[in-house]
């Protein structure tokens, strides 16, 4: 006997076909479903429909019965159209028809004018029906990773909507009908290919989030002013190679994301960004900041990494509230006194410039764990290094620096100071006060020998000193000395009495020749002899035999 779809759903339901009309609720989810019979239109007083995670395809016209349902779940099927029958869904308040494969909307869907939650995200949707101007209950709005290329001015309708997403779709413009958007708090439109924005955008004055990165927009309309209740701003990743003087109005944002456009310039309007705490401009093209940054006041994070910034305003001063300030990547040639400012960060990166010289007012930078110069050009530091007491990172690596000022010695919470690739000569006795540090690398420089003031660095567990004229360290420092990641063995204690015995035998051998009797004391003398020697003179591999066999 052939089983019927009707006798089917019966055992799922415990209820004959005669009696669904009865039925309050309906859970039929992840049952192989693979079609509804029509009798499915005597569903008339179930308020509660979960066919959800099925193999429907299409849904027959009798789900114009399903007039009582509040909730219906339908996603996760194959279905790839509705019939326009689901206009008499005007009862249910949550459509559920994610996850399916529907390339259209029937214009029925304007029946669904009590639905306050319609969500239709992944499908494969290329436009949408004016019927959408129906959704005028509609609170949350999703519709994020279908493939739509425009949408109706329809959508003005939508005036009840706080969510509206349309992520990752092909949507090139919008339309003015935007407007109506009067009500949406968080609207999201990245990953689309939007190149402009209507004047519509005027009415998106109850948004807080709006989320635009990822498009191709080269230009913002001076009515972006309307969006004063706006806390997050997501422009990043766009084409935009200005600003309106409309930004002036965004007192309320808190994160306002430009990075990675094309912007060459801000405007003075940027002042008005007085509560903003994120402010993200890295990765564009610009050469100047305005003087008006210097409202930034509430900005705790102010990243300007990857531009083309030569100098920097004397409105720099007013960062007195930022935490971690990023200027990577830029022409900078010097800093202004006004840094001094900058009391309250804790990590300044300006890597990559081309800075020759620090003012001396980085001694305000008393809070700073982390300060990251590294890829300039400077070729000397300030006494007012002094002031970095509670840095934990000192990277000032690949400059030109060619000695260290006695204020180092304020370094005393360090632990990593990292001085590779300069031109040092020297270190100063005060480096004793990095009784923190653990890492130090001191690595490709011209230093010939440590001062007097290593052995307060008790605390160091990995010292590089590769590429000096170096030939030993004091013994305690010998298996501190690192290369990659494993004990040096040039700088090792064994490698160093293997050289001190190799001087013992030039030596010893010199003195048989002049003086027999002196013999032991050559023995006696090699030490102190040796030490001296590399002292003055540098290492042994770099002085020929006849330098070893002189005496003085």
């Amino acid at each position: 006997m052939v089983v019927t779809t009707v006798e089917i759903l019966e055992q799922l339901l415990d209820c004959k076909v005669q009696d669904w009309n009865t039925l309050l609720k309906i859970y039929l989810s992840n049952r192989d479903i693979t079609l509804l019979p029509p009798e499915v239109d005597r569903w008339t007083s179930a308020t509660t429909i979960y066919l959800s995670g099925n193999q429907l395809t299409f849904l027959p016209d009798a789900v114009s019965g399903w007039i009582s349902a509040r909730d219906i779940d339908l996603q996760g099927n194959q279905l790839t159209s509705l019939p326009d029958a689901v206009k008499e869904w005007s009862s249910a308040t949550h459509i559920f028809l994610y996850r399916n494969q529907l390339t259209f909307l029937p214009d029925g869907v304007k029946g669904w004018s009590s639905a306050t939650d319609i969500s239709l995200f992944n499908n494969q949707l290329s436009s949408l029906p004016d019927g959408v101007s129906g959704w005028i209950s509609a609170t949350t709005i999703f519709l994020y990773n279908n493939q739509l290329t425009f949408i109706p001015d329809a959508v003005n309708g939508w005036s009840s909507a706080t969510y509206i997403d349309l992520d990752g779709n092909q949507l090139t413009l919008l339309p003015d009908g935007v407007s109506g958007w009067t009500s949406a708090t968080h609207i999201y439109l990245r990953l689309n290919q939007l190149t402009s924005l209507p004047d519509g955008v005027s009415g998106w004055s109850s948004a807080t989030d709006i989320y635009l990165r990822d498009n191709q927009l080269t230009s913002l309309p001076d009515a972006v002013s309307r969006w004063s209740s706006v806390t997050n701003i997501y422009l990043d990743n766009n084409q935009l190679t200005f600003l309106p003087d409309g930004v002036s109005e965004w007192s309320s944002a808190i994160h306002i994301w430009l990075n990675d456009n094309q912007l060459t310039s801000l405007p003075d309007a940027v002042s008005g960004w007085t509560s903003a705490t994120y402010i993200y401009l890295h990765g564009n093209q610009l050469t100047s900041l305005p003087d008006t940054v210097k409202n930034w006041s509430s900005a705790t994070d102010i990243s300007l990494c990857g531009n083309q910034l030569s100098s920097l305003p004397d409105g720099v001063r007013g960062w007195s509230s930022a935490i971690n300030i990023y200027l990577s990547g830029n022409q900078l040639t010097s800093l202004p006194d006004a840094v001094s400012g900058w009391s309250s960060a804790t990590d300044i990166h300006i890597l990559g410039n081309q800075l020759t010289s620090l003012p001396d007012t980085v001694k305000n930078w008393s809070s700073v764990t982390n300060i990251s110069l590294c890829g300039n050009q400077l070729n000397s530091l300030p006494d007012g290094v002094r002031g970095w007491s509670s840095a934990i990172y000192i990277y000032l690596s690949d400059n030109q620096l060619t000695s260290l000022p006695d204020a180092v010695s304020g370094w005393i919470s360090a632990t990593y100071i990292y001085l590779h690739g300069n031109q040092l000569t020297s270190l100063p006795d005060s480096v004793r006060g990095w009784t923190s540090a653990t890492h130090l690398r001191l690595d490709d420089n011209q230093l010939t020998s440590l001062p007097d003031g290593v052995s307060w660095w008790t605390s160091a567990t990995h010292i590089y000193l590769r590429g000096n004229p170096i030939l030993f360290v004091d013994d305690d420092l010998c298996n501190k000395c690192k290369w990659l990641f494993y004990t040096d063995p040039f700088f090792s204690l064994k490698n160093k009495k293997n050289i001190q015995n190799r001087y013992a035998c030039k030596i010893q051998k010199t003195y048989r020749r002049y003086n027999e009797k002196r013999n032991n004391a050559a023995v006696i003398i090699q030490r102190v002899y040796i030490d001296h020697f590399y002292r003055v003179h540098g290492p042994w591999y770099n002085k020929t035999l006849q330098a070893y066999l002189t005496f003085k």
